[in-house]
C-alpha cells in the first residue's frame, strides 16, 4: 500500500503505526518506509513504536523515514538478514 495510492494533497500528521508484526522476503524490501511524514505546519507527532519487524533478502531496510518532521520512533525490534 503507497499513500500515494489515497491522492493525499498534504503530508500526514498524528500517525500511529504501533504493535504491528511485519514479515517480507524479497530482494528489496523496505519494512516501514515513510515519505513526507508530519512535514505539515500542524506539528503533531507521529508514531512508530513497539513493532516486530523482520525481513530477508539482497537489500533489507527496517524503518526508512524521508524528509519527515516530528517522527518517534521507539521500541521497535527489528530483523534484517542480507541474504
Amino acid at each position: 500500500m503507497y499513500m500515494a495510492d489515497y491522492m493525499v494533497l498534504e503530508p500526514i500528521s498524528g500517525m500511529i503505526v504501533d504493535e504491528n508484526e511485519i514479515i517480507a522476503n524479497a530482494k528489496v524490501t523496505y519494512l516501514i518506509e515513510l515519505y513526507m511524514i508530519g512535514a505539515s505546519s500542524n506539528r503533531q507527532v507521529n508514531n512508530i513504536s513497539n513493532n516486530v519487524l523482520y525481513g530477508e533478502g539482497t537489500s533489507v531496510y527496517g524503518i526508512a523515514a524521508y524528509v519527515g518532521k516530528y517522527l518517534n520512533i521507539t521500541n521497535n525490534d527489528i530483523t534484517t538478514i542480507v541474504i
